[in-house]
């Protein structure tokens, strides 16, 4: 009932995000390339490329992020659905192999 229009509000919050982001390192990119500074002897060329990639990367996954929750959004589950209680049939809790119970 509530899902799906959360489901639009984090998509478009995520699509924002990821323009946000891209714009912004993209902004800082050129900045840092019509700089003729240095920081601690690092090319600014490189750092310049590299603000442009990591804003590509982060506006890509961001995206990416955007479209699992808009697919996620169209698989036609009941409301009434509730994952079944942690534990066997019996009821004995599920513990992880790492953490033995006592016999």
């Amino acid at each position: 009932m509530v899902r799906r229009p959360v489901a639009w509000i984090v998509a478009l919050v995520l699509f924002a995000e990821a323009l946000g982001i891209g714009a912004v390192n993209w902004f800082l990119g050129v900045v840092i390339d019509r700089q003729d500074m240095s920081l601690a002897d690092l090319d600014s060329h490189m750092m310049s490329v590299s603000s442009k990639a990591g804003g590509l990367v982060f506006g890509l996954y961001f995206a990416l992020c955007g479209l699992v929750v808009l697919l996620l959004m169209t698989y036609d589950r009941p409301d009434e659905a509730v994952a079944p209680a942690p534990g066997g049939a019996d009821g004995t809790p599920v513990t992880p192999p790492a953490a033995p119970t006592a016999p």
